[in-house]
């Protein structure tokens, strides 16, 4: 009889601990795929967020894919707010015009669409029209402000040139624009906008390129007079 209830309890005690290493090993390996999951959102998030970090000097002159002799001398400090601009009035841009295309896209329902509507419903439809307009006008006066706000600016002394990029038109596709000390002139102060004193143009030989250059931009102010042709470059003050 004692024989048979040492057995019992043996038996128990080796069930009760594969029991618990069963527990175990399955909260283990939840924590381990939670833990896993985990470091996977947050490298997605860290990728994301990466998009919209500031890019080291080293950088930006290989994405620029300026020399080095080239010193940077102007660095848009709203360039991250130009980057959400730009995705967010091209993702506007995107969703009314698959918006109009499946609206009016067919000639024949737009008719049998404009003879069927009510007089409440052509007005409204009006306004609805005039707001649209009034919103594409917006989304394309944002991309030609975009377009008119250099990014960088690099110079290069012994060359006397200067190298600029500038937002295109596309999201993640910018310009570059070449051009010396004298070519950049500043304009007259018009226009309503908060940065009309900051209006310059640069004048090629057969085109011109209008700009919008804030001051406090810069590396220091006379590198602005320097490209304006006011001040003379301290490099080349014995020439």
């Amino acid at each position: 009889m004692s024989i048979i209830l040492v057995c019992r309890r043996v038996l128990n005690s080796c069930s009760r601990s594969n029991i618990l290493n069963i527990v175990n090993g399955s909260k283990l390996h939840s924590n381990g795929s939670f833990l896993y999951k985990n470091n996977t959102s947050l490298i997605s998030k860290r990728s994301f967020f990466n998009l919209f970090r500031k890019p080291t000097r080293d950088k930006l002159y290989v994405l620029d894919n300026v020399p080095d002799h080239f010193e940077i001398i102007h660095r848009n400090r709203m360039e991250r707010y130009i980057l959400v601009t730009r995705l967010g009035t091209w993702i506007t841009a995107s969703i009314v015009f698959v918006f109009i295309i499946l609206k009016y896209g067919s000639p024949k329902n737009h008719m049998e669409f404009i003879g069927s509507r009510t007089d409440v419903q052509r007005s409204s439809q009006n306004e609805f029209e005039i707001y649209l307009a009034m919103f594409t006008g917006l989304i394309v006066t944002l991309q030609l402000l975009i377009t008119k706000m250099p990014l960088r600016i690099y110079y290069s002394s012994p060359l006397k040139k200067y190298t600029m990029i500038v937002p295109s038109h596309l999201p993640f596709d910018n310009k570059r624009l070449s051009f010396t000390i004298g070519q950049l002139q500043k304009l007259p102060m018009t226009g309503i906008l908060p940065w009309r004193d900051a209006r310059y143009r640069i004048k090629y030989e057969n085109d011109k390129k209008s700009l919008i250059l804030i001051e406090d931009h810069f590396r220091k102010p006379a590198d602005l007079w320097i490209m304006l042709g006011v001040q003379r470059d301290p490099n080349h003050e014995q020439e």
